[in-house]
């Protein structure tokens, strides 16, 4: 009998649920994997975070709430925290090489900044999923600021919610997968844009990123960390593969960065080890090569092309990657009168100066502020009208539903409106409670003290 028992598998503190994809290019980010175990559960991320993780990695100071939702894209990556999520889920959960979640052993060689700040998704992806009676999860692949569309169902990734316009992030203490952090709206509803509207040079692009990206997320464990000690020496690999390339072709260096359209100086960061190469210059550096980002990292025999071809055109003198977009002033004035026309529109909520700054390619809102504050005056004041106008009604809905409780004799607590609402986690918004307070006082209900 003693025997037997030492035999049985060791039990695990959390669910052993396996992440899904394993093994192929769809598998699950990390932060798609724990917000699932969550929901396994029964509980937050937060919860998870603060009453189970934290307390097993003997963390005594964490954030309030678990998580930095703007910072949790870290865990996709090769951040310090992904490697502690990722030791903490291994022991909790029994579930081994969670770190293929994440691009942890891809560490060697890729850029600190290939993991976008927000989450991107693929809406019918999700519908897929919900169709199918399968869990609804989010790809690594998505994570990666270079990918931009969907093949499988030929579309536009987004990154906000079809309800409330707000952007999602990759992680948040009450989020669910599939679902909006603000209002739990399901994200498979988003139309999305099918990119048979766009460019052919585009798709060509495209298609280039995400076949070769695909080729990296299928390697094996093995295969990852035996790539990524080859490039221990990040400047001695970049600079035996540029000399490679110049000397297969008989050029110049400086000629392979000109086709490539990547500045020349980088080269002196990269082989001198002050900076890695993004991965969007190796693509670029690849496809003119004909080289595969798995060869390129791998250092298997480079066989390129017969001659150097050149970038897609589009990468030149598109509107829509947004690294490579350059406005005239009049040309990017006409897109903000577009945007303000389009905002007096009642049907749709009028987008804000953030979103339009992304949407155009520019990181800061100073930058059109500076360039066009007239027009850029008339879209804030817009927006501001319209959550001035959805707050006024907001807070007429919670003063009905107030004065409704009361009259039943129901305490009208937080969580009692929040079931009148049918929204669980409504008052998880300051903004939210801070209204809730003023009708509170307003009204004269004196709340209860714990």
């Amino acid at each position: 009998m003693e025997n037997i028992l030492n035999n049985l598998p060791k039990s695990s503190l959390l669910y052993s649920m396996n992440p899904i994809g394993v093994g192929t290019f769809n598998i699950e980010s990390l932060t798609s994997y724990v917000t699932r175990l969550s929901s396994a559960h029964n509980i937050t991320l937060g919860v998870l975070f603060t009453k189970i993780i934290y307390p097993f990695l003997e963390k005594e100071n964490f954030p309030r709430d678990g998580i930095k939702a703007n910072k949790s894209s870290a865990f996709n990556n090769f951040h310090y925290n992904s490697n502690e999520l990722v030791y903490a889920l291994t022991n909790l959960t029994t579930i081994k090489n969670l770190e293929n979640l994440t691009l942890i052993n891809f560490n060697s060689f890729l850029s600190d900044y290939e993991v976008r700040s927000t989450k991107y998704w693929c809406p019918l992806c999700f519908q897929d999923c919900r169709n199918n009676k399968s869990p609804i999860y989010e790809k690594l692949l998505w994570s990666f600021e270079v990918v931009e569309v969907c093949f499988e169902h030929r579309c536009k990734l987004v990154n906000s919610c079809p309800s409330c316009n707000n952007i999602q992030y990759h992680m948040t203490r009450s989020g669910r997968t599939g679902h909006c952090y603000i209002c739990d709206t399901y994200l498979g509803l988003t139309d999305c844009r099918k990119y048979e509207e766009l460019p052919q040079d585009y798709i060509v692009w495209q298609k280039w990123i995400i076949e070769n990206i695909k080729e990296l997320l299928i390697l094996n464990q093995q295969e990852r960390v035996y790539n990524n000690k080859k490039w221990i020496n990040y400047g001695e690999n970049i600079e035996y593969i540029i000399n490679l390339i110049a000397n297969n072709y008989g050029i110049k260096k400086n000629d392979i960065f000109k086709v490539s359209n990547i500045p020349r100086r980088l080269y002196s960061y990269w082989k001198n080890g002050q900076r890695k190469a993004s991965l969007y210059s190796v693509l670029k550096l690849g496809y003119v090569t004909s080289i595969s980002l798995n060869k390129f990292f791998s250092h298997e025999e480079y066989i390129m092309g017969e001659k150097i071809r050149r970038l897609p055109q589009y990468i030149y003198q598109n509107n829509l990657y947004k690294n490579q977009k350059k406005y005239e002033i009049n040309e990017l004035k006409e897109e903000l009168r577009r945007v303000i026309i389009k905002n007096e529109d009642k049907n749709n909520p009028p987008l804000s100066l953030s979103q339009i700054t992304k949407i155009l390619g520019y990181k800061k809102t100073e930058t059109l502020r500076k360039k066009l504050p007239h027009e850029t005056e008339i879209i804030v004041n817009k927006y501001k009208e319209y959550i001035n106008e959805k707050n006024i009604k907001m807070k007429d809905d919670l003063r009905s539903i107030i004065i409704k409780l009361m009259n039943d004799g129901i305490t009208p607590s937080s969580s009692n409106i929040e079931e009148e609402l049918k929204k669980p986690k409504f008052f998880w918004k300051n903004s939210h409670r801070e209204i809730l307070s003023d009708l509170l006082e307003e009204l004269g209900v004196v709340k209860k003290s714990k």
